[in-house]
């Protein structure tokens, strides 16, 4: 495990206690780095005497504390403001051994262990030095970030926790120093060493997996980038993680997890440090492990023998495991996001397989892929403050052929789908609502009704109308016999559309579940939205059909794909709805953002007159973040920003919560039912809902009669991570949406999970009746399971609640955020009596039964969840370290949803608004992002495997199309408006061309040349003036080894 933070002005003496001490008292402060070196640090590769005095504290500072301060041997870094010196110490990466480690090595006495950790600390540290370390150099004007590839850090390594447990672990303060190529000391940048944390720790997992296995110990993959050593026992593993049971305790009476969380949670359990001696610590831990345990771990310890070099054979199924970890690594990665980044690959495959294969074998993996073309060069986008200005940087990243291959496909179908209906109003269109319509509102509808192509884009932003525009459509299709069905990306959305307009809605998932059956189906293959097969001829239906979605935004390109094949097939028109500056889906892709291109010839039409906002100066906050303007925004609601820290500056996540809970709790029964609360992830929500729901208990809101239950909270993981055994834990629920016949699993089921396996990667269930069902993973484990952790919850009367998931009974459903309100509570039954909020309609529920605990507190709501919903104000807690979550789509989600006002409540305000203006947290397009010349033969090779037309196929079809279109123009036309189109092309080329053409004969070949350079006019001027077919670039040839020989090459 690695965690980073910045060093404090504690200087030295805190990482100099509890060193670790071998027998002979020698101290374990080292220094590491080219920069120590450069400094002659390395005198006696210990700390200098002088220097160890320091680090135990019995002396002030010397050569180490000076450094943090900011003077090298003489040398200060820093900057002067008001005439005192700043300047930043550095950053401490603390390296965490796993507790069976600890426990062998500093209670069974396997020193091997304590050298194996220093090892793979060392390791990860190079890493950091030869690819993370950098500095900021002044170009003329401008400012670049430049590799240095020199560090200076000192390790101490310490072998106790504050709860006294064994615990191996070092500090590596890395100092704010690094060389310049001219050899100067300049300050050290860090965002790349946050941005690698995650992979520094999983090399560090690896690189300390593998020596452990070399000692002769067998290890096994616990949670996520975590192992321990197979054989010690996990009762002591756990008496021996007072710390980490204390934290999880405090996540899990909260509701919350994460490494954030965590962090918090481990503040505020934190007891008092202590030092004690090496004797003393011994004599503690044979008080609390007993003699018995200790033996047996020292006798368990003395049986692993070092295990000799690997052979060739051994070597290649470490290839072998390493090519398995990196696929599945871009499947898990290739779910959620079109294009990913080159570490992020590293640190999934590297995770995935501890214990199995090298870091080193990872990479030569990844390489191999790239060589075979199964993984592409692109870029990624990421916007940097440079000069107090936004500036964008391309970094390093992939994505696959299937991934581009799907997202020009869906455009193609698309493309082929203009002129190919007709209008619902053919003529003589008049608007019901025209008087009162917005310029949008009217050119919406009108687009709508009388359009020729089958798939067009409604880009409209919050609170411009877009739902009553549709109230327009839905009376005019049903007046001209039209079918209006709507869709939504949720059940939620789709149960939003269908009351605001009318027009009766489903899920996109349901409506594809029931609509591909039809779409060309062989005899035992079900078709999916993920294997896009060859389009037939549309067949018209029975009644004309217009498709509404709303949320467009939301849906994955193999979504729209699925979908635009659907329409095709049943000559269904498609409007896509929708708000691309807002918040997307989970899935990989931007689909209804990319089709929005001219280039691309797609009809958009756009609604941005924001009639929701009554406040002007909301309003324009609101304008200027549809826009990314993030300065502009917060200084039009500048007066509602709250700032709360304390007195040096620091953030107080716990003041602040409350504060907003009792902001909300001082207002009146009426401004409540008014006002939204939101809070950007889960913890930070529970926190907030708790501040609440202990005001509203004491003003009695909330009864006294109250009963302690569950509720499930969806794990959300990936179709790949639901393959993996350590992505479970002992108590998770399992939902099955399919039947199992070979298991005895019925269709919507729930079974908990009762043990893991994690050799044979099998979960042990426990249905209903307590019956055993073993899963294997690899065979069962898909997009038709949920996986969910159970969290204790209180609810009493007059909670008000709100649904998770849909669901229910025939007679009773239930719709994801439906909003419900305690009326009794039976305690003998464990039953609860609610009312919907909605109908007004009262049920009663066992709180026991799996189906009646997706539900939530819903006083306070995150940025999705209140996505479609508006109110009087809002109230929202921005946090500036929220990599992910603080961005501009939740920003913008956020602030539009009041109508009146809005109040930001936040740890710090200029660092929110630099977070905000380098985060849009928009997704990313394979297609456009890619760079690689071959991607064109890559998607050729997939193309050809699910039988669909290659880049030269698709290019020679679109031209040809072009072609027999033109031929259809011209031959519409009349004498005079041939002449017409003749003296528009003679205006746009040169006269002594003209000449030439006047002068030849007819039937010559330059009359043939003049004639095609009219039509070629009229087909890029008339025919379609925005046609910019999808290049294909020059195919190189891509060799068919397998991967694996590659791999061999490389090594």
């Amino acid at each position: 495990m690695l965690t980073i933070s910045k060093i404090s002005t504690q200087g030295s003496g805190y990482y100099g206690k509890d060193n670790y001490y071998t027998k002979g008292e020698e101290a374990a402060g080292q220094w590491f780095g080219k920069g120590a070196e450069r400094l002659d640090l390395f005198t006696n590769s210990l700390i200098d005497e002088k220097m160890l005095n320091v680090a135990r504290g019995s002396v002030n500072n010397d050569k180490f504390d000076a450094m943090l301060k900011g003077n090298f041997n003489g040398i200060e870094l820093g900057r002067i403001e008001n005439g005192k010196k700043i300047h930043h110490p550095g950053w401490d990466h603390t390296f965490s051994a796993p507790k069976s480690v600890s426990m062998l090595a500093l209670v069974a006495g396997d020193e091997r262990l304590i050298e194996a950790h220093d090892k793979a600390v060392d390791y990860v540290l190079h890493y950091i030095e030869d690819n993370l370390a950098e500095s900021r150099f002044r170009q003329g004007e401008a400012i670049e970030t430049k590799k240095t590839a020199n560090i200076i850090a000192a390790k101490f390594r310490h072998d106790i926790s504050r709860d006294k447990d064994p615990q191996l672990h070092t500090h590596a303060a890395i100092l704010n120093a690094t060389f310049g190529g001219n050899g100067e000391l300049r300050s050290l940048d860090s965002p790349a060493l946050y941005e690698h944390k995650m992979l520094g720790g999983a090399l560090y997992q690896s690189k300390l997996a593998s020596i452990v296995k070399k000692l002769g110990y067998e290890v096994e993959i616990q949670d996520k980038a975590t192992f321990e050593i197979k054989g010690v026992d996990k009762d002591l593993i756990k008496k021996a993680s007072k710390r980490r049971m204390a934290i999880i305790e405090m996540q899990k009476q909260q509701g919350t997890s994460g490494a954030i969380t965590a962090q918090y949670a481990a503040l505020a359990t934190r007891p008092e440090k202590e030092e004690l001696s090496y004797q003393e610590k011994q004599a503690l831990w044979r008080h609390d492990f007993g003699k018995k345990a200790i033996n047996k771990m020292i006798v368990f310890s003395n049986q692993a023998i070092k295990q000799p070099t690997l052979t060739q054979e051994q070597i290649k199924q470490q290839d072998l495991e390493a090519l398995k970890a990196v696929n599945s690594a871009v499947r898990h990665l290739s779910e959620n996001e079109a294009v990913f980044k080159a570490i992020d690959i590293a640190r999934e495959a590297i995770v995935g397989s501890l214990g199995k294969c090298l870091p080193h074998q990872i990479k030569q993996a990844i390489n191999a892929k790239i060589e075979h073309a199964e993984l592409l060069h692109a870029k990624t986008t990421e916007i940097k403050i440079l000069n107090n200005k936004p500036r964008d940087v391309q970094k390093r990243a992939y994505t696959t052929p299937e991934l581009i291959e799907k997202e020009k496909l869906s455009l193609k179908i698309m493309r082929e789908g203009r002129n190919q209906i007709e209008p619902i109003v053919a003529k003589d269109l008049s608007l019901n609502r025209g008087d009162i319509f917005t310029k949008g509102q009217t050119k919406a509808a009108i687009e709508i009704l009388t359009t020729k192509d089958r798939f067009i884009n409604i880009q409209g932003f919050a609170g411009t109308g877009k739902t009553y525009m549709l109230e327009e459509v839905l009376e005019q299709a049903n007046k001209h016999k039209v079918k209006v069905i709507g869709m939504a990306p949720s059940n939620a959305a789709a149960n939003v559309l269908k009351k605001e307009t009318g027009i009766e809605s489903k899920t996109v998932k349901k409506h594809l579940m029931s609509g591909l059956q039809k779409l060309n189906k062989k005899p035992g293959q079900q078709e999916t939205p993920q294997t896009p097969q060859p389009l037939q001829t549309p067949q018209p239906p029975k009644q004309r059909e217009l498709w509404v979605i709303d949320e467009s935004s939301f849906l994955s390109t193999s979504q729209v794909l699925a979908i635009t094949k659907l329409a095709t097939k049943e000559n269904a028109q498609v409007v896509n709805l929708g708000d691309g500056k807002q918040l997307s889906g989970v899935e990989a892709g931007k689909p209804f953002i990319i089709s929005q291109q001219k280039k691309y010839g797609l009809t958009t039409i756009k609604m941005d007159e924001i009639i929701r906002q009554t406040n002007t100066e909301l309003k324009q906050a609101v304008y200027s973040a549809t826009k990314g303007d993030i300065h502009s925004s917060f200084a039009k609601i500048n007066k509602n920003i709250i700032q709360v820290q304390d007195n040096q500056g620091k953030d107080l996540p716990v003041l602040r919560r409350k504060m907003m809970a009792e902001s909300y709790l001082a207002m009146t029964q009426e401004e409540r039912a008014d006002t939204l609360v939101i809070s950007p992830a889960n913890e930070d929500r529970f926190d907030v809902n708790e501040h609440i729901r202990k005001g509203l208990k004491n003003d009695n809101t909330l009864g006294n009669k109250s009963i302690q239950s569950t509720n499930l909270v969806n794990k959300n993981l990936t179709t790949e991570a639901k393959t993996k055994s350590y992505n479970y834990h002992e108590d998770n629920v399992v939902r099955f949406n399919r039947s199992y016949k070979k298991l005895g699993i019925e269709k919507n089921s729930y079974l908990r999970v009762f043990s893991i396996d994690v050799d044979k990667n099998e979960l042990t269930l426990i249905d209903k009746d307590n019956q055993e069902v073993i899963w294997n993973l690899e065979k069962y484990a898909s997009k038709n399971v949920e996986v969910y952790n159970e969290n204790q919850r209180e609810i009493r009367i007059g909670e008000e609640l709100f649904w998770r998931r849909s669901g229910g009974t025939k007679d009773n459903k239930r719709h994801t955020n439906e909003k419900i309100k305690i009326l009794n509570i039976n305690r003998f039954s464990k039953s609860v009596k609610y009312v919907d909020l909605e109908t007004a309609e009262s049920q009663s529920m066992r709180l026991k039964d799996f189906e009646n605990k997706h539900w939530e507190y819903s006083y306070c709501l995150t940025a999705h969840q209140a996505q479609g919903q508006s109110s009087k104000k809002v109230m929202i807690n921005l946090e500036s370290w929220r990599g992910k979550l603080s961005n501009q789509q939740a920003f913008y989600v956020e602030i539009s949803r009041a109508k009146e006002e809005a109040i930001i409540f936040t740890d710090d305000k200029d660092k929110i608004q630099r977070q905000l203006t380098t985060k849009t947290g928009e997704k990313e397009s394979s297609f456009e992002q890619v760079i690689d010349k071959r991607s064109n033969q890559s998607s050729d090779i997939y193309a050809k495997q699910k039988g669909l037309k290659t880049s030269e196929e698709f290019k020679q079809e679109q031209q040809q199309a072009l072609r027999d279109k033109t031929d259809k123009y011209l031959k519409s036309l009349s004498a005079d408006e041939m002449k017409k189109l003749e003296n528009e092309y003679r205006k746009t080329t040169p006269n002594t061309l003209l000449k030439g053409f006047d002068k030849a004969k007819s039937g010559s070949r330059m009359k043939e040349i003049y004639q095609g350079q009219i039509r070629l006019y009229a087909q890029e001027n008339r025919v379609s003036p925005q046609e910019n077919t999808i290049t294909t670039q020059e195919q190189n040839k891509v060799t068919t080894q397998k991967l694996q020989t590659s791999m061999e090459v490389s090594r």
